[in-house]
């Protein structure tokens, strides 16, 4: 029987290049597998504020947003959403119910109920 002679440096050589090509491969799943996480979790933001999107309701009455699932118990502030993508409390001011404010923008709320009883309560006022 005759053998053919094996050349132990080209073996060698060969591990190596096999070495080098599964480190190669190891890095480059590596790498998929960051973009995968990074990847999943862009989706998750994504999906948790198409939630928050369709929990939302513009009232016109004071021109804010409010939550369904809060039944509209927390303003928050348009602007802030509008160009934040951030929900931010308005927060209540003044004696009467129905003001607002936004610590962010520092813009001001109001409801008709508002508007109407301060206009009701300066009628009043300077008819004295």
């Amino acid at each position: 029987m005759k053998r053919p002679q094996y050349d132990p440096n080209e073996i060698q050589a060969r591990l190596l290049e096999l070495q080098g090509l599964m480190l190669e491969a190891q890095r480059a799943l590596s790498e998929a597998d960051e973009e995968h996480r990074r990847l999943r979790a862009t989706i998750e933001e994504k999906e948790k504020q198409l939630r928050t999107v369709a929990d939302l309701e513009f009232l016109d009455d004071g021109q804010f947003y409010t939550r369904r699932s809060e039944d509209g118990r927390i303003p928050y502030c348009p602007i802030c959403w509008g160009e934040k993508d951030k929900l931010i409390p308005l927060v209540p001011g003044g004696a009467e119910k129905g003001y607002f404010t936004c610590a962010i923008p520092k813009v001001v709320y109001t409801t008709d109920h508002y508007k109407t009883r301060t206009a009701a309560m300066a009628k009043a006022f300077f008819l004295r």
